[in-house]
């Protein structure tokens, strides 16, 4: 089998599979009707629809127009994720880590290169999302008798 075609249908399998676990996020979002519903929702329709016109380039043998859309949106929902109203303080700080896994699979499925660039591009994504929250300031540590060391996220309230 072509390389080029095996990368195509690896591509196709990871997009129905994170197509359907986005279905499903959706489901859960709709029946526990979190406080961040809205925010989360768009997210949410935002990243299918990201998955749908990924597959259709793929689909048509457009595969590096369609690896390239669904892992640069990918990572810019992730990093973005951050500033979205009402998001618990674990998905400010855990959201921009997932981006790290569109990372990996650009070094896969494209070039290893890519994967340089695609880091670069997410971390230009925090680095404008830290300076949007009031800069490195806005990010303390503190420790709790018993608890093992946390990060947790003070936004500015102006």
């Amino acid at each position: 089998m072509d390389k080029r075609v095996r990368k195509a249908r690896l591509l196709n399998i990871l997009i129905l599979c994170l197509a359907g676990a986005l279905i499903v996020l959706m489901a859960l979002v709709l029946v526990l009707r979190v406080s961040s519903m809205v925010s989360s929702l768009i997210s949410i329709s935002i990243a299918l629809v990201i998955c749908g016109v990924s597959f259709l380039l793929n689909r048509s043998g457009k595969f590096n127009p369609a690896a390239y859309l669904f892992l640069a949106g990918f990572t810019a929902i992730a990093c973005t994720s951050t500033l979205l109203p009402n998001i618990t303080v674990e998905t400010r700080i855990l959201g921009p880590i997932f981006y790290s896994f569109s990372v990996l699979v650009a070094g896969f499925l494209i070039t290893p290169v890519t994967a340089f660039w695609l880091a670069g591009f997410g971390t230009a994504i925090l680095l404008v999302i830290v300076a949007l929250l009031g800069g490195p300031a806005s990010f303390t540590a503190s420790n709790e008798p018993g608890a093992v060391s946390y990060t947790h996220l003070t936004l500015p309230t102006n």
